[in-house]
């Protein structure tokens, strides 16, 4: 008896690691995806940074950072994600962030405007490379929490690039 105990609290040991550990990289893969779908957004809409093309100076300037927690420095990441309400209230990186990953918050997003070589000698503005990247995401751990215990997980930082494209949302008439 004492023999099958044991081995039974160390397979539902096991059973609950396997499960939680499954929780963890379904929540890291939604927040790669969730990158992947916020710079496609970027790349072919109005840049977050609003100064962006002035602040932007080609070749061998520095990189731009929108952080859009930061709502004081003019940074529009876009309303958050309602499924009621999208896509009546506007769309943005967050929204299309949330989309996949809705735990993700704006606090999470940093969106950085880097210079390029590419474009061609007519091109007025300079084509930048876009980078989306999620950091400071925090997953809350189930069976512990079950428990009664406080237990978070630190999604890895993760961050997608793609090269720029128009940077202009077209509005219909």
């Amino acid at each position: 008896m004492v023999e099958t105990a044991i081995v039974i609290v160390l397979f539902l040991t096991l059973i609950f690691a396997i499960i939680e550990f499954s929780f963890a990289l379904l929540r890291w893969g939604q927040a790669i995806e969730a990158t992947r779908a916020g710079v496609r957004f970027a790349i072919v809409n109005d840049p977050v940074y609003p100064d962006l093309f002035a602040d932007l100076s080609c070749p061998g300037g520095t990189a731009v950072v929108a952080d859009c927690g930061d709502a004081g420095a003019g940074i529009d990441c876009g309303p958050a994600y309602d499924p009621e309400k999208w896509p009546a209230e506007g769309d943005g990186v967050l929204a299309r962030m949330q989309r996949v990953l809705s735990s993700v918050e704006a606090s999470n997003i940093r969106v950085t405007y880097a210079c390029t070589d590419a474009g061609y000698m007519e091109r007025p503005l300079p084509v930048p490379s876009v980078t989306v990247e999620i950091t400071g995401l925090q997953h809350t751990l189930i069976v512990p929490t079950l428990l009664g215990f406080d237990a978070t997980w630190t999604v890895p930082r993760y961050a997608s690039t793609r090269t720029g494209e128009d940077l202009h949302t077209v509005v219909p008439p």
